[in-house]
């Protein structure tokens, strides 16, 4: 707050800009807009009274906070690994920090410049959740992002069957892992069916194709 007399404003400076004088208000705060996330800034503050400046008081090291990535979205996706991406961060950082908070613990944490990153070794058609944030020494990281992302099931590994004069039974051993059920594809000169199928039963039909719900 000025000592007393008669002044136009607050004239604010800063290393690299903005520049800008403005009016005092009552609780004695003034805001600094359109500043770099993620940067110092020093500043040098002044009274104004029409073409004349006081002396300066200077306010030095202030720091921006850092900004957080944005639109984080599913990358390639296996039955093992998850890629994810995100857009660059506004302003100034070092790297970022991507977290899988369900991970194994060996594999939990990457620490990246590029908005990137790929977990491996996990397991088939579970649920993992992610989380991504800025990083700079000596500054307060950003806020996290967070996203949820789910591995593809696992393929069948291999059918057994038999057939007699009307029909072939197809049998399989249970999946590993997570998944919802299989879809069963059936073709064949005449039609082409597809059924969505429980795990743990028998079926008996003309079967060539037959594959994992969500793509496998």
């Amino acid at each position: 707050m000025p000592d007393t007399g008669v002044f136009d404003g607050i004239y604010v400076t800063t290393n690299g800009g903005p520049n800008a004088t403005f009016n005092l208000k009552s609780d004695g705060k003034i805001t600094v807009e359109n500043l770099t996330p993620g940067t110092e800034y020093d500043f040098c503050v002044l009274t104004k009274s029409r073409n004349m400046l006081s002396s300066s008081y200077h306010v030095t090291g202030v720091k921006t906070c850092l900004a957080a990535p944005l639109n984080i979205q599913e990358g390639n996706v296996t039955d093992t690994s998850i890629q994810i991406s995100w857009d660059r961060a506004e302003g100034d950082f070092q790297q970022y920090e991507v977290t899988c908070t369900n991970c194994a613990s060996p594999f939990r944490v990457q620490k990246v410049k590029q908005e990137t990153a790929t977990f491996s070794n996990l397991i088939p058609g579970k649920l993992y959740s992610f989380t991504v944030r800025t990083e700079k020494e000596g500054f307060r990281d950003s806020v996290l992002i967070a996203k949820e992302i789910g591995t593809v099931p696992s393929a069948v590994k291999y059918l057994n069957y038999s057939k007699d004069s009307d029909s072939i039974t197809v049998t399989w051993p249970p999946a590993q892992n997570k998944f919802d059920g299989y879809v069963l594809s059936i073709k064949s000169k005449i039609f082409n069916e597809e059924s969505i199928l429980s795990s743990g039963v028998r079926y008996e039909d003309y079967i060539l194709i037959f594959s994992y719900l969500k793509n496998s």
